[in-house]
């Protein structure tokens, strides 16, 4: 009751005074606690993604590696993309070495399909296996523009009729029946057990040993043909063939009809068709162009050594040649080679090609033909993520962080189509989300970085004083104990300035395994870039300069971003008075911050496309955060309104 009698600030002055148990200061005192929970759980769970996701393996592929989706339904398969060149006349493969040019997400350009491939096999989509979905593209006949790469520029051949569309046949097909096989994992588990072909197979003749006699005044003289041999491939397999070796030669016939049916229709010689040359119709079926073809080819055995017209053995020449090189290239790609197996027929042996598991270097190896199909970064066995608890099962990294976040992301991007603007504003809301949660947990730590200069010198003061003590102990307990001392008293946290990046970097982490392992992301391109491409792989390896701006643009406005608070009290810095040993400890302190700068500025250029436009974006935010700071602090309102509250 005596305290009644004594006005409410008479215990500010008592040495004993009472604990401030005012709803203000208990609400403080739990938001410290909730900041330092946040740092910890930031830090600790950070690090442990950090480890995961340099662990796990990704790939830029979609249908490869890690990749993180919203539900089952969604999960894609493997997509090789062949695309028929007009230069040399004949289906090669998209991606090739390490970069990834064609990348279907079938789930966005034909989901219906991906029903149809789980009715076609039961284990589609299992955790940790591989797959392979054909696509065969053409250029469409209006570009969008003159790059290649451009998937704008290409459309999808149907196996049906043969048309090329853009928006269909993602995968390709005949019927009800889609080129897709299920590799399963390393040992076979989970693989496709019956390949029913798309086609019929049939006997192939490749020209082989065609010669004409030399002519003094020409290469050759097309009036005399020496000889013409013929290799083939059989129109049967072995019975107890293999799935992937079904689905082999099923994709060598696929190759040799498309190709004759485009040359059916586009490939002249002069003034004459393919089709006539061989005796068939514009109209032929694919079949029936194998049968004319065969035809053609033997119809010559019986003019070697007979006079020819010179201009039918120049068309002879360069056809067959044409055919010969198309082709050959398929058996490269698909694994047939030639064995000491031969038949004799027609006054003639007759080599036979035939698949092969046999290595370069004379090893048996049954999944030799995987990396004639697929490329480098297309071999990384497919680990799809789809629901809660899977997320959990990676680890509190993934349930806590990537599960939201990349939930988060994905709704945006879905929303507007997943193209590259689309990634792009995601990038932007998230870094926007992200950095103000940080500038609630380290508000009082960014103001207090306007008295960082004149702390450093003070600090650098001390450590000039103790500078001579090096190896006393008790000297450097002293040291730090009024390093201490000096923190307190100019209220200055010795880990104010780490608790953003405590959250910043974790959070960066997260970044970039979802755009690592996003399929929305891996898909998307813009203005010709691939946002999950690694930026530095492409402009050294590929001499893709169209990444080099990214890549300047990052560095730059990183660097602007960590030395901002430099430039902007380059003009009002005081100096206090400082010795010999105090510039020495100075100029130690500003090494150290150039080094820990140089080193965070140059970690930018490691980074894919995407998660540099996001480390962009962060470096922006945070240049705009110290101008804001930097002029706040002057204002009448931060001066008496908030100052006081941050003491």
């Amino acid at each position: 009751m005596a305290n009644n009698d004594f006005s409410k600030h008479y215990s500010d002055f008592r040495a004993n005074r009472p604990e401030d148990k005012s709803p203000k200061m208990i609400w403080k005192k739990v938001w410290k606690w909730v900041k330092i929970v946040l740092v910890i759980v930031f830090m600790t769970i950070g690090l442990v993604g950090c480890i995961q996701s340099t662990a796990i393996k990704s790939s830029p592929k979609v249908g490869s590696g890690q990749e993180l989706y919203t539900k089952k339904e969604k999960i894609s398969p493997n997509i090789v993309s062949l695309r028929y060149n007009e230069i040399s006349k004949s289906f090669v493969l998209a991606n090739q070495g390490k970069t990834v040019v064609a990348n279907t997400y079938l789930s966005l350009k034909e989901p219906e399909i991906i029903k149809k491939l789980q009715a076609q096999d039961k284990n589609y989509g299992k955790y940790n296996g591989r797959s392979f979905a054909l696509q065969l593209q053409k250029e469409l006949s209006q570009k969008v523009n003159n790059d290649k790469n451009d998937e704008k520029n290409w459309g999808n051949i149907n196996g049906d009729n043969g048309k090329v569309v853009a928006d269909k046949n993602f995968v390709y097909s005949r019927g009800d029946n889609y080129a897709y096989l299920n590799l399963g994992d390393a040992n076979g588990n989970g693989a496709t057990t019956n390949y029913k072909p798309l086609t019929v197979f049939s006997e192939i003749l490749i020209p082989d040993s065609i010669k004409f006699k030399n002519n003094a005044q020409k290469k050759h003289d097309y009036t005399a043909l020496l000889n013409v041999g013929y290799e083939k491939i059989l129109g049967r397999i072995s019975a107890s063939k293999t799935p992937y070796e079904a689905m082999l030669r099923d994709l060598l016939q696929i190759l040799i009809e498309e190709t004759l049916l485009i040359w059916n229709k586009e490939l002249r010689f002069g003034n004459k068709a393919f089709h006539e040359i061989i005796g068939a119709s514009a109209n032929s079926s694919a079949q029936e162009l194998i049968e004319k073809w065969n035809a053609y080819l033997k119809s010559f055995l019986t003019k070697v050594g007979t006079p020819i017209n010179e201009k039918d053995g120049q068309l002879f020449l360069t056809i067959t040649t044409i055919f010969t090189t198309t082709i050959k290239q398929y058996l490269l790609i698909t694994n047939y080679e030639k064995t000491g197996y031969k038949i004799t027929e027609n006054g003639g042996e007759r080599s036979v090609y035939f698949f092969s598991s046999i290595t370069p270097g004379g090893n048996y190896d049954r999944n030799s033909w995987i990396g004639k199909i697929f490329s480098e970064n297309e071999l990384v066995p497919q680990k799809p993520i789809t629901t809660y608890k899977e997320f959990w099962q990676q680890g509190p990294f993934y349930g806590m962080f990537v599960f939201p976040i990349h939930r988060f992301m994905t709704a945006i991007m879905s929303g507007l189509g997943a193209t590259g603007w689309a990634v792009i504003l995601a990038l932007i809301v998230t870094v926007i989300i992200v950095r103000l949660i940080t500038f609630a947990i380290s508000f009082k730590s960014l103001f207090s970085q306007a008295k960082m200069d004149e702390f450093n010198q003070k600090k650098a003061k001390i450590e000039a004083k103790y500078a001579a003590y090096k190896g006393d102990k008790q000297m450097m307990q002293r040291k730090q104990m009024e390093i201490q001392e000096l923190y307190k008293k100019e209220k200055i946290s010795p880990w104010g300035q780490m608790v953003s990046l405590f959250i910043t970097l974790p959070i960066l982490i997260v970044v970039f395994r979802i755009i690592s392992t996003s399929p929305e992301i891996k898909q998307a391109t813009w203005y010709g870039i691939q946002l999950s491409a690694t930026s530095m792989t492409r402009v050294f390896s590929n001499k893709e300069y169209i990444y080099l701006p990214i890549i300047i643009f990052s560095l730059g406005m990183q660097a602007l971003a960590q030395y901002m608070p430099k430039i902007l009290k380059y003009k009002r810095k005081k100096s206090l008075r400082a010795d010999a040993y105090q510039q020495e400890a100075m100029k130690k302190e500003r090494r150290k911050f150039n080094i820990i700068s140089l080193v965070f500025i140059g970690f930018g250029v490691l980074f894919s496309a995407g998660l540099q436009i996001y480390w962009i974006f962060g470096a922006i935010w945070t240049i705009l955060q110290h101008v804001f700071v930097h002029y706040f602090q002057k204002t009448k309102f931060f001066k008496t309104k908030v100052e006081p509250k941050l003491a």
